[in-house]
């Protein structure tokens, strides 16, 4: 949250920015807890701070309805910005809205509940669907979906569906894209029988991966 390396800045460039120009797609980013440097305002983060000459991309870091009014994208949420983005969704009329919530009773992770929340729940009610990013593992309650994360990031994602979204603007239908490749893997090991070794896998095809045996 507080530094960003050459490194990553170099392979952002090289294998993200390049797709956008290649593809030709225009890119709406919202801030999140991990782009912001301090908890209680959105001011200093690194989209804005990094991201400014990049036209493909538009940094959402205050409440904005996009596509003619059909998503409302809502910004990680703090002590400052509260009351204006509470007014901001409840003076909104899209239909969808898109955002980074932290929501009571909702999976953070597989088998982990959240307890306690920064939003009501009830204020997104109004919406036909809620999006959110956040919490790293899928669910759904009433109209509100957590997205998940597109990939493995620790061992709480081991095991766990991973993936992306596709959401149909016009219809608001919306198809998970399930990620295939896995980083993290349990496997046993059993040093008397030979072919029992590396169930379910073989050595060869955990090269480069995380295992715990």
């Amino acid at each position: 949250r507080q530094f960003l390396t050459l490194k990553t800045m170099e392979h952002f460039e090289q294998s993200f920015y390049k797709l956008l120009e290649e593809y030709d797609i225009h890119m709406y980013m919202l801030l999140g807890n991990h782009d912001v440097l301090y908890k209680d305002t959105n001011v200093i983060n690194s989209p804005d701070l990094y991201l400014a000459n990049h036209t493909r991309i538009t940094v959402i870091n205050t409440p904005e309805s996009i596509l003619d009014n059909k998503i409302l994208m809502v910004p990680w949420i703090n002590k400052e910005n509260y009351d204006d983005t509470i007014d901001s969704i409840k003076n909104d009329n899209s239909p969808y809205c898109f955002g980074h919530f932290e929501l009571a009773c909702f999976s953070i992770q597989k088998g982990t509940i959240a307890q306690d929340g920064g939003l009501p729940v009830d204020n997104l009610f109004k919406f036909d669907k809620v999006l959110s990013g956040h919490y790293h593992t899928i669910s759904h309650k009433g109209n509100i979906t957590y997205t998940g994360v597109p990939y493995e990031m620790t061992w709480n994602q081991f095991d766990d569906t991973t993936g992306y979204w596709e959401f149909d603007t016009e219809t608001g239908e919306m198809e998970h894209v399930k990620n295939t490749e896995s980083m993290f893997f349990k496997v046993e090991y059993d040093s008397k029988d030979d072919s029992r070794s590396w169930i379910p896998y073989k050595p060869e095809d955990l090269s480069g991966k995380f295992v715990k045996v």
